[in-house]
């Protein structure tokens, strides 16, 4: 049976930029939505502070080379000559309600992963404290896996919630996405992309992008990247990204580009073969492991680095950032961009305060696993509740944005009846002069 282990927590939202430190010192004054063409030097002036007085209590804007976003929320630091003991006009009092069901008590390596997750929920409805929203929270122990949710959903009667999240097991996905639907409340599956009644069920949201749709942003990120270009696509013993290359392949070629191909056994005199000094060549590999991945692209950097007059990029999956950090040298050397619908920073300041102020609340450091749960679950709580708190029931057609850790969340509807899907999707970009860029699917 499911075991309710509920709590409330009366909390306040702010601004959902995680800095602790800044809002414990009182110097913001309030907090300001970006509109269209804002800049830095706008708001300087229309709010009689400086730039250097905003950019220190936005820290996170040295991460963002200052570049204002309609709709990023940006706190406003109290001008020098105003009276300190001034409180700021609160909005009025709105409860925002949450449900969390996930197997709390699974085997150790689950229960780990979703209380970690949860925990990011929690530190997320607690990143700011004075803009007068309160918020609550109710945590559901989800069944086992043969087990049904009858239990659980008896006890969701009682209440009528702004999100749901949850469940994990994919056996119990019809009955809560069936549940939500009839009773019209918002359904967040965090940790699948393979959720059949997203096309017929619209209040669901899937953090995770479905395959296909995942396959069709790619493609369009690649070509917005990559044209004109030679593509030699790498055939791995693995080759578990074998379909979305030849998808790829088939797009590429309707569109002119030159494809060539290579096993995974090749040497340096191979690459002659198959490159030009014309166009950048882009080798595009059709599996994610780094360790027959790691012997190529040394294989690409020695001839790189001989050969300087060709141009050369390589093109990567998700999984690579499990090693990236410790293999920047050769991501770098090769000119690397990683395929990816997130990223994780371990030098960005917010990263820094949420794992700092983590271990604080919880006396652990989050654990080391990609994607990071703690951030994965602190950056669905910035949507959820940065959407409720902007655009109330309306939000599905405004865009939400807010300082997310790791993973930005821009959902697109699915089907004309159907639920919403995260498209968010990048390259994390290992430049050559030893940068790392995100460039965005626009």
């Amino acid at each position: 049976m499911g075991q309710n282990i509920k709590f409330t927590a009366t909390i306040f939202l702010l601004c959902f930029a995680f800095c602790m430190s800044c809002l414990a010192q009182s110097s913001i004054n309030s907090v300001h939505e970006v509109q269209k063409g804002e800049t830095l030097y706008s708001l300087s002036k229309l709010y009689n502070v400086s730039i250097s007085e905003i950019l220190s209590v936005n820290p996170e804007l040295s991460e963002r080379s200052k570049k204002l976003k309609k709709g990023y929320l940006l706190n406003i630091p109290r001008a020098a000559s105003s009276n300190q003991n001034e409180t700021t006009a609160l909005p009025p009092t709105k409860a925002f309600k949450l449900a969390v069901i996930l197997p709390f008590t699974a085997n150790s390596a689950i229960s780990e992963r979703v209380i970690e997750f949860y925990r990011g929920v929690l530190l997320a409805t607690n990143a700011a404290k004075e803009a007068g929203y309160n918020v609550e929270i109710s945590a559901f122990n989800e069944p086992a896996q043969k087990e049904n949710m009858e239990s659980v959903l008896g006890e969701l009667q009682n209440a009528q919630f702004d999100f749901i999240v949850g469940p994990l097991y994919p056996t119990h996905f019809n009955e809560l996405c069936l549940y939500a639907n009839q009773n019209k409340q918002r359904i967040v599956i965090p940790f699948s992309s393979k959720v059949a009644q997203i096309n017929s069920n619209p209040y669901l949201y899937l953090l995770n992008t479905p395959s296909a749709l995942g396959h069709q942003k790619a493609i369009q990120l690649f070509k917005s990247c990559f044209k004109p270009s030679r593509v030699i696509i790498v055939r791995t013993a693995k080759a578990d990204k074998q379909e979305f290359t030849n998808e790829l392949i088939q797009h590429l070629l309707s569109e002119k580009y030159e494809i060539q191909t290579l096993p995974s056994t090749f040497f340096a005199e191979d690459l002659k073969r198959v490159l030009t000094t014309k166009l950048n060549n882009v080798f595009v590999f059709d599996g994610s492991d780094w360790d027959e991945t790691y012997k190529m692209l040394q294989t690409i950097a020695d001839f790189k680095s001989s050969n300087p007059n060709y141009k050369i990029s390589t093109v990567g999956h998700n999984e690579w950032q499990n090693c990236a950090m410790e293999n920047a040298d050769i991501l770098h050397d090769t000119n690397a961009f990683i395929l990816a619908s997130d990223y994780y920073n371990a030098y960005n300041t917010a990263v820094i305060d949420f794992e700092e102020t983590y271990k604080r609340w919880f006396n652990k450091y989050p654990i080391i696993y990609h994607p990071r749960m703690g951030e994965l679950g602190y950056d669905c709580g910035l949507f959820m509740l940065n959407a409720l708190a902007l655009h109330g029931d309306n939000f599905n057609e405004q865009e939400v944005n807010a300082n997310y850790l790791q993973t930005n969340f821009k959902f697109e509807k699915v089907a004309s009846d159907g639920g919403y899907a995260n498209v968010s999707l990048m390259f994390i970009h290992y430049t050559q002069d030893s940068k790392i860029e995100c460039i965005e699917l626009k």
